[in-house]
């Protein structure tokens, strides 16, 4: 139990008093140091409300990368890892680069195919 000053009236008051003893002003309540309970909070409050909207909006600006990349580039990678652990036989990393890239020209012609209709 620590003492403190009164604001109003100078008075000596205890930390634990709601108000002070002299002139009955009211003891400030210290902010709690427990703040990063609430982090997880903030964390979930983020996820589900702040990151779909964020998405809704690249979406809706048209900002979002089509899907022909991510599978271009998955193929990519799946054939890099075949390559280096000697699964294709007879293939190199030039084999990878050039399905990558056909894939994607693949894909854009696709997609202004369809934004054409």
């Amino acid at each position: 139990m620590a003492l403190t000053k009164c604001r109003e009236c100078g008075a000596d008051v205890s930390s634990q008093a709601k108000a002070c003893a002299r002139c009955g002003a009211p003891v400030p309540v210290p902010p709690s140091s427990r703040w990063w309970l609430w982090l997880p909070v903030g964390v979930v409050a983020f996820l589900f409300v702040v990151a779909p909207a964020l998405m809704s909006v690249i979406k809706a600006l048209g900002w979002e990368t089509p899907q022909y990349v991510h599978d271009a580039n998955a193929a990519f990678v799946a054939c890099k890892t075949m390559v280096e652990s000697r699964t294709f036989r007879n293939r190199t990393m030039k084999d990878c680069d050039e399905l990558h890239a056909q894939m994607l020209t693949e894909g854009e012609r696709a997609a202004k195919a369809q934004r054409g209709k």
